[in-house]
């Protein structure tokens, strides 16, 4: 009986070729007996298709590497059916999430589905907790020694219990040992620490409003992308209230990219002018002062100034114009 070469063993039928040579698999997973083959096989095809550092596909449906429905199958040899059910049972136990979306040019046909593998969620939050016990331990550690209240030990310090006290310690009253320990008073925040308090609040509300017009359960990292992106063009003097109403509206269009969406032509306009609108819009000197801009018509009325005040619109049509 002849040894069999190399070239005789078995060679795996490479579905289709990809950019890299390993993929990350959750330990945790990978050692659930109760998982079924079948989704652990799913998950492994899925993280060869997504982005490493984002952990979620292409979305362009024309793009080179796309896990279609049929790709998955060939990766893992089994029907379309099969592979549906996995996707299912990944999804309710929170591993990946799957954005279907239909084709706008045809109503009988769907658009590639996206894939966010949500175990890096999983991951961060897992460190998270060893980190914080690795804290705890290291403050108990740390945590000083109890001090004796006075007239717990003879006079002079005498004996063995005396001895292990420090002579600087000894003679240190408990009032005053309560008085060190007060942490000192915090003081106000500074103005910038305010404003970023406050913009962070803002970027989170976007993201909560995006959350609410997918109409799914939430997804942290997803809303963690659309946090940053809403702090940075929050940064730029755009509108909370704005930013909040696109990115309800492009949710429910599958986007997550809340600075394209501004730029469609179909993105809900703004009730108002920014911030940064209103900044840039200088006082007319016509009006009664730079503050309240109003003025007098020639009934004796007052009403807002059709120059410079920013919510008439012949101010709004100048301040596009300029």
């Amino acid at each position: 009986m002849s040894v069999p070469t190399r070239s005789d063993s078995f060679t795996p039928r490479v579905v289709r070729p990809a950019d890299m040579d390993w993929v990350k698999f959750d330990a945790q997973l990978a050692r659930d007996g109760s998982v079924d083959p079948v989704d652990k096989a799913l998950y492994a095809a899925l993280a060869s298709f997504v982005d490493k550092d984002g952990r979620d596909s292409d979305p362009d449906p024309s793009g080179e590497d796309i896990p279609t429905r049929a790709v998955l199958a060939a990766c893992i040899g089994r029907s379309v059916d099969t592979v549906d059910r996995a996707t299912k049972r990944l999804e309710r136990r929170g591993l990946v999430r799957v954005e279907r979306r239909r084709d706008p040019n045809s109503s009988h046909a769907n658009l590639p589905s996206v894939y966010e593998l949500l175990d890096h969620e999983l991951w961060d939050e897992r460190a998270a907790a060893r980190a914080e016990a690795r804290k705890a331990a290291r403050r108990e550690r740390e945590q000083p020694p109890q001090i004796a209240p006075p007239g717990s030990e003879k006079p002079g310090g005498g004996g063995r219990m005396g001895a292990a006290v420090p002579l600087s310690l000894q003679n240190v009253s408990l009032s005053d040992a309560r008085e060190s320990d007060v942490p000192a008073p915090r003081t106000a925040p500074e103005e910038g620490e305010r404003e970023t308090s406050s913009r962070d609040e803002q970027a989170r509300a976007v993201a909560a409003a995006w959350t609410a017009g997918t109409g799914l359960p939430r997804v942290p990292g997803s809303e963690r992308k659309i946090r940053e992106q809403a702090a940075e063009l929050l940064a730029e003097g755009h509108d909370p209230a704005h930013l909040a109403s696109v990115a309800r509206w492009m949710a429910a269009k599958g986007w997550r990219d809340l600075g394209y969406a501004l730029t469609a032509p179909d993105a809900p306009a703004a009730l108002s002018a920014t911030s940064e609108g209103r900044q840039r819009r200088e006082w007319c000197g016509e009006c009664s002062d730079p503050i309240k801009r109003q003025s007098e018509d020639d009934e004796g009325r007052v009403r807002r100034c059709p120059t410079c005040h920013p919510l008439n619109s012949r101010a709004s049509t100048l301040t596009a114009s300029s």
